[in-house]
């Protein structure tokens, strides 16, 4: 049920930010699209990776003592054993059940058009209709939300980064997920919706900025994971009763010790440095954009 609730918790997510950002006049249609997107994707990310996570986290042994003294309610300080099967099985879950949404949502791009067809009329030389607008509307087709689609692939790829190195069957649901979202689309887009407007190349732009972020987020969780000393060094502390959660001893500072997470967080530390390095050459090229403009006498008002 927690799965269930999860994709329709997501479903109304969704519905509430395109309406609320939709109402944000923005200058071109493309730059609204984006901002969707955006916060589409982050909405459903932390409601399906984050919310689990948090609830069932237990952060009494690291500091600041200021943030971590209201994540002490889960019974897991790690990624101990148990959260694989308690926690980690439900995001899996999650992720399978998202995996053939799309084929619910071809079932019903092609079942309903053609029930609200058959109400209006079983003659197709006859409408119940009183104008052309609404014969149209009826026959045409609904709007294509490609914003939609692309934030369900970045959710898509950040879960399954973020927990795949811990749960490596993640990755071939996620290429299942994405192979089901390109055969229906296709179908979709050819058969059922209208033809999308022409749009420039801010959305595919925007989407491959947001997925730089993703192997950044797999190497520091994935680091995480793998030094997790429950399982890698066999190393564990008596709990006097079974509700009692046991001490992981596990902490940042023993980053640069010898463990199977050594090649991860050295790998974490150069992609770190690279991404750096990516936005200070964005700043520099972008004021010296600026300063072309002024020097050629265009007005930055």
């Amino acid at each position: 049920m927690i799965a269930f609730i999860i994709i329709a918790f997501n479903l109304i997510l969704k519905t509430v930010i395109i309406k609320l950002i939709s109402s944000i006049r923005y200058d071109t249609q493309s730059e609204m699209l984006s901002q969707i997107t955006n916060g589409v994707f982050i909405a459903q990310f932390l409601n399906t990776g984050f919310v689990l996570l948090l609830v069932n986290s237990n952060m009494t042994e690291h500091s600041p003592k200021f943030i971590t003294r209201y994540i002490q309610s889960g019974q897991f300080r790690d990624y101990v054993p148990l959260w694989y099967s308690e926690v980690g099985g439900k995001i899996l879950q999650t992720m399978i059940i998202n995996s053939i949404m799309p084929y619910i949502t071809l079932a019903t791009s092609c079942i309903l058009p053609k029930v609200m067809i058959a109400r209006d009329s079983k003659d197709p030389h006859k409408t119940k209709k009183t104008s052309m607008a609404q014969f149209k509307m009826l026959h045409s087709g609904k709007d294509y939300i490609i914003h939609f689609k692309f934030a369900n692939v970045l959710n898509v790829i950040y879960i399954t980064m973020m927990y795949g190195v811990g749960i490596p069957l993640l990755f071939p649901v996620a290429a299942f997920n994405l192979l089901n979202q390109y055969i229906c689309e296709r179908v979709i887009v050819a058969y059922y919706m209208k033809q999308p407007p022409a749009l420039d190349n801010k959305l595919i732009q925007n989407c491959l900025r947001m997925l730089k972020y993703a192997p950044l987020l797999m190497l520091m969780n994935g680091y995480w994971m793998l030094s997790n000393n429950q399982i890698f060094k066999n190393t564990y502390t008596h709990i006097s009763r079974k509700s009692d959660t046991m001490v992981s001893g596990h902490f940042v500072n023993e980053a640069f010790d010898l463990s199977p997470a050594t090649p991860v967080f050295l790998m974490t530390v150069f992609h770190v440095a690279l991404i750096v390095i990516f936005i200070v050459n964005d700043v520099q090229f972008a004021v010296t954009d600026i300063d072309w403009l002024k020097k050629s006498g265009f007005s930055m008002t």
